[in-house]
């Protein structure tokens, strides 16, 4: 599934667009708005997204499927949840989406 016609809100945190959606339990989860090719993630960071009706589910079973594209929880790419001491073990891709955030976010504070 694409992003594509999703109206991504800002993080209240970091600013960065994300997208809520509900998991299995009926929480809502804030993923980040664009996705992440599936290689670069490892298993237990990807989530698959599936509109059903009018909500957006996510679903964390996609070890087990063959997609081009994973989304990603918006906790581990946010700058300001993710200790500065923590982002060492993470994974390239979400490190570099991590510090990309960091630096729109100083841009914007005028730092």
């Amino acid at each position: 599934m694409s992003a594509a016609g999703l109206t991504p809100s800002p993080c209240r945190f970091c600013g960065a667009p994300i997208l809520w959606a509900q998991t299995k339990n009926g929480r809502a989860m804030p993923v980040d708005a664009a996705p992440f090719p599936r290689d670069q993630i490892a298993p237990s960071g990807r989530w698959r997204l599936v509109r059903e009706g009018g909500a957006l589910r996510v679903f964390h079973d996609v070890a087990a499927i063959e997609v081009a594209e994973v989304w990603v929880a918006h906790f581990a790419t946010c700058p300001a949840k993710v200790p500065s001491a923590k982002r060492g073990g993470l994974e390239p891709a979400i490190r570099e989406r991590l510090a990309y955030y960091e630096a729109a976010r100083a841009a914007e504070r005028g730092a």
